[in-house]
């Protein structure tokens, strides 16, 4: 059986699209390196989102696996077993001294797609 959405889904999904969408897009067009290893103070690109409330609410690991972002290969809880899921693309690239601007808003689109593929009804 599949997981049932909750009725806070749309707002979780809104928490997460604002994340990848405005708030990750400004720094990476302005081209804002991170300045700690998850990402920026005050905005931490590995720190649980809105997907992670809804399908995973007591983040252990493997109970992503429901998660539409884990079935598209965008995100996961393990950066051991699935480093090569988008996220993790992102974040390393992130922690790069000269980090490929380019490249970095290339996989965030692919994050941001994958969410709008999931824009509730």
């Amino acid at each position: 059986m599949g997981h049932v959405l909750s009725r806070d889904w749309k707002k979780y999904w809104e928490s997460s699209l604002k994340k990848w969408a405005v708030d990750i897009a400004f720094r990476v067009e302005h081209k804002i390196p991170f300045d700690y290893h998850r990402g920026w103070t005050g905005l931490s690109v590995l720190d649980p989102c809105g997907y992670c409330k809804e399908f995973n609410e007591h983040e252990k690991a493997g109970d992503c696996i429901e998660c539409t972002l884990f079935e598209k290969e965008i995100c996961a809880n393990s950066y051991d077993k699935f480093h090569h899921f988008t996220l993790y693309r992102f974040t390393d690239e992130m922690k790069k001294k000269n980090p490929d601007w380019k490249k970095a808003e290339e996989l965030r689109q692919q994050i941001v797609q994958a969410i709008e593929e999931d824009r509730p009804a």
